[in-house]
């Protein structure tokens, strides 16, 4: 739908123009900055357009709402006016605005517009021009790998054209299943939403998608995001099932940044750390974020154990991109409320938190050894 001023909104991907759901992909890929980018192509939001198609915004409502991933996707030099016309879109549909996820050198648009920023997090990022995972730090990764490989894992990366038939009716029932197993498992019982990919193995784009098999059985699957046009890839998303070798997910984390590595890319994103080093307050930001945040990473591990994500993710020994979330006109109560709603992480089994709970209190002596951040 054409806007007065030139702009243009559809309400959902299966709306869009041919040409524009071509472009869509085109500019998460070229121009996302951060692991959450390339979900804009997912089936689950709207869109708005700049004038001239020269940048665009997936989001999500919920109430009077709107959650931005990805930040926005234009050339540098189009993002002030995408910012002006999707704020003045806002406006019009009286809508709180807040852009999450966003990485350090995203921020100086936002800033000069006068949105509220406030930190949410860190990215893992690793350096793989600068890494050879050799040495005392790395020992546990390679034990994992070589165990796996010990066992008989093999690793491969598939090509899912869901034109074929081998792919189609052999290999995704098989990733469903894994898929499905992996997600009953769950403290919630299914798929994330919006700040984390569906996992559709006949739509996933430029993802690729790695897997883990023994014999002729795939034992588990990753699969990786684009984003900077290639230059960093994002291990987003990693299912196995239950009995799985044991370690063959960080020995396919291990395999992929080989690989690229090997390719030529830049670096490797082990997605968002929510709540990591998150307490301290900077200049204009929301002080209830803050505490959400914070809060969230000292006292709810039953429901979503960030800690014990950033101990996994530390055995990789990144280094650590601050992430943000950028509001308008501030975040709100409604506002964050929406945003755990929108996630889907508010949403869980009683039960599975009641034996989570019994569990963690159990190994309350392991979890003392996780690692710990430093202060920052």
């Amino acid at each position: 739908m054409r806007l007065a001023n030139e702009s243009e909104y559809f309400a959902s991907r299966s709306t869009l123009p041919r040409e524009a759901a071509i472009l869509l992909e085109e500019f998460a890929y070229e121009f996302g900055q951060t692991y959450d980018a390339y979900l804009v192509i997912d089936p689950d939001r709207e869109y708005f357009w700049a004038r001239g198609r020269s940048g665009v915004v997936g989001f999500k409502r919920w109430g009077g709402c709107a959650y931005v991933v990805g930040g926005l996707l234009a050339p540098l030099e189009a993002q002030s006016a995408l910012l002006e016309e999707f704020l003045d879109f806002a406006t019009a549909e009286r809508l709180n605005v807040s852009f999450y996820n966003l990485a350090p050198q995203q921020l100086e648009v936002f800033r000069r517009r006068g949105l509220e920023i406030t930190k949410v997090g860190e990215e893992p990022i690793v350096d793989l021009a600068a890494t050879s995972w050799t040495g005392k730090p790395y020992e546990w990764l390679r034990r994992q790998e070589n165990y796996c490989t010990r066992q008989g894992v093999h690793f491969r990366e598939l090509r899912h054209d869901a034109a074929d038939p081998e792919y189609r009716e052999r290999i995704v029932p098989e990733l469903e299943e894994i898929s499905r197993i992996h997600l009953a498992g769950t403290m919630h019982g299914r798929e994330l939403q919006f700040f984390a990919s569906r996992f559709d193995p006949l739509t996933l784009g430029r993802r690729r998608l790695f897997v883990a098999e023994r014999g002729s059985r795939i034992e588990a699957f990753v699969t990786c995001n684009p984003c900077m046009a290639g230059d960093r890839w994002a291990i987003e998303m990693f299912r196995r099932r239950d009995d799985a070798t044991r370690g063959a997910i960080p020995f396919m984390m291990m395999k992929i940044m080989r690989k690229l590595k090997t390719e030529g890319v830049a670096t490797a994103s082990l997605s968002l750390v929510p709540g990591l080093r998150t307490g301290r307050a900077m200049t204009g930001d929301s002080r209830l974020m803050r505490f959400i945040t914070s809060g969230w990473w000292h006292g709810c591990g039953w429901i979503y154990d960030m800690q014990g994500l950033y101990h996994f993710k530390s055995r990789f020994r990144p280094d650590y991109s601050e992430s943000y979330v950028a509001a308008w006109p501030r975040i709100t109560l409604l506002s964050a409320l929406g945003f755990g709603a929108t996630w889907g992480v508010v949403s869980f089994s009683p039960w599975k938190l009641a034996v989570r709970g019994v569990r963690l209190m159990g190994k309350s002596r392991d979890r003392a050894a996780l690692a710990k951040p430093s202060v920052g």
